[in-house]
């Protein structure tokens, strides 16, 4: 019979895909054994209908229920529409019409309602943006069949003869369930009957015996010094060189060893042609990547051929890593997993690293047990139609120099490349999963990963977004996946893109695409919002994306458990640290501390960016005449429009480093508002000696009197310099100068909110006391601003720094 298609738009703004209020429930076991297995993830398909098996491995799925409202409808036709809340399928004048069904395209019920004859106005429950067939049943089992694409707001549907046709035997399709667990291999199960009681076994993974978060791992290797110095020679090349590796003490034999990072990092850290690697902070400990099968092809190490030992050398509190990759998997993103490993050299102590696991065929044929030898992509991103660019990234299947094989991520580059904001479900669906790619983003987003897929680095000859792989599955029209990879740049307070240089976020359009210096001005990016599939993401999916983020909050970013995870981990490392020689371990436990500070700022901040709330400025005592005598008080806004009785600025301290030198003035000259603000003037001059980062300026304005601020909620201030910067920030007072909060100021005004839930201890001050924060929030005497001097990568300055800051509208807020 033949199927005569109508492609119409439909918008289902309400995401939660909906199976007609089916259950599904049941048990998992370890395979083998009557053991049940608690904390398994089940979820049906991708969607954000999931669970976690409890401690007798069972599991309940509620897929929503159905409810029925009143409408309108055109005579003779059916109008879908949005109301902001649900759509609705008005039958108002279809009277011949006895039951509605809704599949997806894999041909799986997402709704059924059999109409009595009162039923005009049908509300359909929560579904995923895609495409899905709409089968509306009338008289004598005539079917009228409709494809339906979710991006327009309203359509009209004409009931015609040439749209029937019988029933499709795939829409009996059964539905799938997912399980993942970290220490078992992930199953997908097919459920036939929603009524079945499911019982399923896990079948345990052998790579997980090396990826327990509480255990430290030993890794000593044995290199010749000849070896040792190629390694560090050939670091451009990875190259391996052998070594023995004892590992928890026993012999595993010879494998291939290397240094790994990234050209920039890399490059940093050594001088590629002698070899030699430069003495900076962040180059005493260099990552590694080991090769078990590089000099004894059946060597493994639990059934692995790499694996990476990453040294968190970026990474202050050692744990971004492990806090990262298990929020992307506890998500349902296909994740690495990761453990803490001590590394030593010829018995010689290198220090703590996190073991990640490989990216490679092995994970992807354990991730896809069906469908695990197809196609992995080290970041490539569909944004060319040549082969070659996606040939030169594969990382699988690159035996011989058959491009033809990438074809896929060509045609998903054309899918995307010739989309309207209409057409881009349609077209882009069957490449990619748009509920796993909007929970990859949720989890991206929440943890501020901007080093990831949303930063667009831009040269004379390169545009590109990275760290991630993409896999695209082993067999016909399968789908490509993202995983996550190099998560150390996570947990952070401030994004450098977003939240220093104010670049949009990836949901927001982008007034201009040119590229912005971040940084200051080492490097460029522009709006990843430039990039037209993460454009058309966003404009056709943000809705789904807050749905999600609002359930990662709930179930999966909660603060209180992250911070035990933390607590955790400091246990499990901390005498490490203490001895690693790399790490200074007061140093380590401020990050830490810092960390968990993080953590609770990012929730609530990453709650009011998916639910879009704005904190309302008051300005209306911006330019109200100060009362004061020039000295900071807490009862107004600190604004400076008052007339100071000599030019110099006499209620603050000032300091520098030798030969630099500054001043601050009452300014009536470009002000930040109204017609006055501070200006802090100043020179920094470089110091010769043999510490980096040694030179800076500082000025504290004082209090009128010792303020209590324990009650503060924030602070805020409005802040320019003459160029981008970073900005230490500061509170005074006699017992400690310390606390306070790093930014970036740019060159032109903005308002900084210091919330004092985030307040710090700066993480560089090896011998101060941390533990006076309570005493100095009872007794502040001061604000202090420290804008720093123009560093080179290695912290030295090379020339005079000459420079501004402007201050304005102190405000405290309670």
């Amino acid at each position: 019979m033949r199927i005569k298609k109508r492609l119409i738009s439909l918008i289902f703004l309400c995401w939660a895909i909906s199976t007609g209020a089916q259950e599904y429930q049941g048990v998992v076991y370890r395979q083998g054994s009557t053991e049940p297995v608690k904390g398994v993830l089940v979820s049906l398909g991708h969607s954000q209908i999931r669970t976690w098996t409890d401690n007798e491995g069972r599991f309940f799925l509620d897929s929503g229920k159905i409810s029925v409202i009143k409408a309108t409808n055109r005579k003779d036709r059916i109008k879908i529409y949005w109301n902001h809340r649900s759509a609705v399928i008005n039958l108002l004048n279809a009277s011949t019409i006895n039951k509605i069904s809704i599949y997806d395209l894999n041909g799986r019920s997402v709704f059924q309602l059999d109409l009595n004859s009162g039923s005009k106005s049908i509300k359909v429950p929560f579904m995923a943006r895609g495409v899905y067939l709409l089968r509306l049943r009338g008289v004598n089992g005539v079917y009228h069949n409709f494809k339906v694409n979710t991006s327009m707001p309203s359509a009209i549907l004409t009931l015609n003869k040439d749209y029937s046709l019988q029933k499709s035997s795939s829409a009996s399709q059964p539905a799938k369930l997912l399980f993942r667990h970290d220490d078992y291999f992930p199953l997908e199960y097919e459920v036939n009957d929603p009524q079945e009681n499911v019982e399923v076994t896990l079948k345990d993974d052998p790579r997980s015996l090396l990826f327990n978060p509480n255990q430290v791992y030993s890794f000593d290797f044995t290199i010749s010094k000849e070896d040792s110095l190629l390694m560090e020679k050939e670091v451009m090349d990875e190259l391996y060189r052998p070594a023995q590796l004892s590992f928890n003490g026993q012999n595993l034999g010879q494998v291939g060893l290397r240094y790994k990072g990234s050209d920039y990092s890399l490059n940093n850290c050594f001088d590629t042609t002698t070899g030699e690697r430069f003495d900076k902070e962040i180059c005493r400990k260099i990552s590694l990547k080991v090769k078990f099968n590089k000099f004894q092809d059946k060597l493994r190490l639990y059934e692995m051929k790499e694996l990476n030992l990453h040294s968190m050398s970026n990474d202050g509190t050692k744990m971004h890593d492990m806090l990262a990759y298990k929020m992307f998997r506890d998500m349902g993103i296909y994740s690495p997993r990761t453990s803490y490993a001590k590394v030593s050299f010829n018995g010689v102590y290198q220090g703590v690293f996190v073991a990640v696991e490989a990216v490679d065929g092995r994970f992807t044929k354990s991730r896809w047990p069906e469908a695990g030898d197809g196609n992995l992509y080290k970041e490539v991103w569909p944004v060319s139609n040549e082969l070659s660019y996606y040939f030169e990234n594969l990382k699988t299947n690159n035996d011989d120099q058959d491009s033809t094989k990438v074809a896929r991520m060509v045609n998903f580059y054309n899918a995307v490349n010739t989309s309207t904001s209409e057409t881009f479900t349609e077209k882009v669906s069957p490449f990619i999963d748009f509920n796993y790619w909007i929970r990859y983003l949720a989890v991206d987003r929440a943890i501020k990963n901007w080093d990831g897929i949303t930063g667009w680095y831009i040269g004379d000859n390169y545009l590109l977004n990275h760290n991630f792989f993409l896999y695209e599955e082993e067999k016909a029209g399968g789908k490509v996946w993202i995983i996550p990879w190099d998560l150390d740049n996570t947990f952070q307070r401030s994004d450098p893109f977003i939240d220093d240089a104010d670049i949009p976020n990836w949901n927001e359009k982008a007034q201009s695409c040119e590229p912005v210096a971040v940084f200051t001005a080492t490097s460029y990016v522009i709006p990843s919002n430039c990039d037209k599939f993460t454009a058309l993401v966003a404009e056709n999916y943000w809705t789904e994306f807050v749905k999600t983020g609002n359930e990662l909050l709930r179930k999966v970013y909660i603060p209180d458990n992250l911070i035990r995870r933390v607590d955790k981990y400091f246990s499990v490392i901390d005498t490490l640290i203490e001895k690693d020689p790399h790490v200074n371990y007061n140093v380590w436990k401020n990050e830490v501390n810092v960390l968990k500070k993080n953590i609770r700022s990012l929730h609530s901040r990453f709650f009011e960016y998916v639910n879009q709330i704005e904190n309302i400025i008051d300005t209306s005592d911006y330019s109200t005449p100060f009362t004061g005598n020039g000295k900071l008080v807490i009862d107004c806004t600190n604004n400076f429009e008052f007339t100071p009785q000599d030019e110099k600025y006499r209620f603050c301290s000032l300091y520098h480093s030798k030969g630099s030198d500054g001043k601050v003035i009452h300014s009536v000259e470009n002000p930040i508002w109204g017609t006055a603000d501070m200006l802090l003037s100043f020179i920094i001059q470089p110091v010769q000696d043999q510490v980096s980062y040694s030179e800076y300026i500082k000025t504290t304005l004082k209090t009128k009197l010792m303020l209590d601020i324990r009650d503060c909620k924030e602070i805020r201030i409005h802040l320019s310099s003459n160029r981008q910067r970073y900005l230490w920030v500061g509170l005074g007072s006699a017992v400690a100068e310390d606390y306070g909060w790093a930014v970036y100021v740019n060159d032109y005004p903005k308002m900084y909110r210091f919330r004092m839930d985030e307040i710090s201890y700066p993480t560089w001050d090896e011998n101060g006391d941390p533990g006076m924060l309570e005493r100095l929030l009872k007794e502040c005497t001061g604000v202090s601003f420290a804008p720093a001097a123009a560093f080179d990568s290695q912290g030295e300055l090379n020339g005079p720094d000459t420079g501004f800051l402007r201050i304005d509208n102190i405000k405290f807020v309670f």
